[in-house]
């Protein structure tokens, strides 16, 4: 190889080397921002959830680690959010996924009072088809409204489905895969809340209570 070919190898293996550092500087900056995106929203909808007065402390800094991929549909640990007031645990907020909706997993927070009534579900990420499995969205329609104030024996077992399955929430025209998928993965995080509602429900040690 002549010293002119080498000086060419070499050149373009250092701008291959480059390109490829700034490739991935961009990737991990993008990411962050994605990630960190991610955390304020989830953290906007959560606070939205839990009712004024219900809480003392800093429920996104209030962490119990959650993990059962039949209930919740998950198959790493993932953060409950507690809500605490004077070192009582008032809510969590489960972070379940729905893994057979229309368009893939649909990514849900689900708020639990302490004697496990449904604060409210919310969506956080979905692929569903715009004008149909969307519906799910607040800013589409009041379909997750129907969720507040249940519980696990209110409608019951049976009634824990969409209606043209026999229970009684309401399906969308033309999209029944989606609510379905919702309806289904909001009474599995009830069934885990129940489950497990002696531990996530513990007492808060003094250094985790914030006045």
């Amino acid at each position: 190889m002549n010293r002119e070919l080498l000086k060419s190898v070499l050149a373009l293996g250092l701008v291959a080397l480059i390109a490829a550092g700034v490739v991935a500087t961009v990737h991990q900056f993008t990411a962050q921002r994605i990630d960190t995106a991610q955390r304020e929203a989830r953290g906007r909808t959560l606070l939205e959830l839990l009712p004024k007065g219900s809480y003392d402390n800093h429920p996104l800094e209030s962490e119990a680690s959650t993990f059962d991929p039949k209930l919740l549909g998950r198959d790493q640990p993932t953060p409950a959010y507690l809500a605490r007031l004077q070192g009582r645990t008032t809510a969590v907020v489960l972070q379940p996924i729905a893994r057979d909706g229309y368009g893939g997993s649909i990514q849900l927070l689900v708020g639990v009072t302490a004697q496990g009534r449904l604060l409210g579900v919310r969506v956080m990420a979905h692929q569903e088809t715009p004008g149909q499995g969307d519906r799910i969205e607040l800013g589409q329609s009041d379909w997750l409204h129907g969720f507040d104030g249940r519980s696990l024996g209110d409608p019951g077992d049976a009634g824990w489905k969409v209606k043209k399955d026999g229970g009684q929430f309401d399906q969308f025209a033309g999209a029944t895969v989606t609510p379905r998928a919702v309806v289904k993965a909001t009474h599995l995080a009830l069934q885990y809340f129940d489950a497990h509602k002696a531990e996530l429900l513990a007492p808060a040690a003094s250094g985790d209570q914030h006045e």
